[in-house]
């Protein structure tokens, strides 16, 4: 992977840096990739980076089968403040959209139980990853005429479309596509 695939997200010290990859940086300044790497891992605060390494024909390949389910490694950020990767702000509605909806890969029933059911049962998150009685009132209701993801590598923290409802542990956060300030969420321990 090249200079040119490593982009700086976020970089307290060096906010100038944030949105440029390290080549850019580089090229900027008249200086190597490699000198720019050195300067950032020696930083007292660490950058955080994405790295364009995804081969997509790979994701597409792997995506239908009925042990994968959608994850990611996105970090929740206060809107504005860094440039995350956009999965952060759209990973399932872009799962939904695209590899459901436009491309076909997957049903779209077997999108949601990826993103849902099979994640609960596989980490023994009791309670969670279906609608019933008992369970914990997780629920997305979406519109799948206009469910999509917006964010991009420039405007990586752009909110999705098509989510008309949400609950989060039976706490009303999205309302008629508009987010009420109100959040149920709560982090979770393996098993619970």
């Amino acid at each position: 992977m090249g200079p040119e695939n490593v982009s700086i997200s976020f970089c307290p010290e060096k906010t100038d840096y944030e949105g440029k990859t390290l080549k850019q940086i580089a090229d900027a300044e008249g200086r190597s990739p490699s000198e720019v790497y050195v300067e950032l891992v020696c930083l007292e605060k660490s950058p955080y980076a994405v790295l364009f390494s995804q081969d997509m024909g790979v994701v597409r390949e792997l995506m239908p089968h009925d042990y994968v389910f959608t994850a990611s490694d996105g970090y929740t950020n206060v809107k504005g403040l860094s440039k995350p990767h956009p999965r952060a702000y759209g990973i399932f509605p872009k799962k939904i959209r695209q590899f459901a909806l436009d491309e076909k890969i997957i049903d779209l029933n077997f999108a949601i139980r990826s993103m849902t059911s099979l994640p609960a049962e596989k980490f023994n998150m009791e309670g969670r990853g279906k609608i019933a009685k008992g369970y914990f009132a997780d629920i997305a209701v979406i519109d799948l005429n206009t469910i999509r993801d917006k964010a991009t590598y420039e405007k990586a923290d752009e909110f999705a479309e098509g989510i008309v409802h949400l609950l989060v542990n039976g706490v009303l956060t999205i309302e008629n596509r508009e987010a009420t300030g109100e959040t149920g969420g709560r982090g979770l321990k393996r098993g619970e």
